[in-house]
């Protein structure tokens, strides 16, 4: 069985930036991050980005910035062996109310729908403690932070 682990992006892989992360330039990894992801990735879990990029829907970034970014990260994580499977994001404002912006499930469930991910017992995802009030899926327990 292969499992599979989500990780945030922002804070958990990256430095967070309160002015958001626009640029490629901007882009700065925590210490570390690349490593312990290539360390899941060569112990055989696919590893999954689900974040929140509402710089989209405040029209602060394109989606064509997004994607350089997204390409800098996957770039700097195989560079250090490891290797980032998909990436999923929100690109709305918390007024926009869908399903998709965390701590709602809709990412986790459109992975699961695109990649096969079988999402059985409690779910857990690397995230910053503002963002995880909430259960990635029904019945499991919530983090202490």
């Amino acid at each position: 069985m292969e499992y599979t682990v989500f990780l945030d992006r922002d804070g958990v892989i990256n430095r967070d930036s309160a002015g958001y992360i626009k640029d490629p330039s901007e882009f700065e990894f925590i210490p570390n991050s690349p490593e312990a992801i290539a360390i899941l990735t060569q112990r055989g879990f696919r590893v999954i980005v689900i974040t929140n990029q509402s710089m989209i829907g405040r029209g602060l970034a394109s989606k064509e910035s997004l994607d350089a970014i997204f390409e800098k990260m996957k770039a700097g994580v195989e560079a250090a062996g490891g290797r980032i499977t998909d990436i999923f994001y929100c690109p709305h404002v918390d007024e926009d109310r869908c399903s998709c912006r965390k701590p709602k499930p809709g990412l986790i469930l459109q992975a699961q729908k695109n990649t096969g991910s079988i999402l059985a017992g409690p779910l857990w995802w690397a995230t910053v403690p503002r963002i995880s009030s909430a259960p990635a899926a029904p019945g499991a327990p919530r983090p202490s932070w």
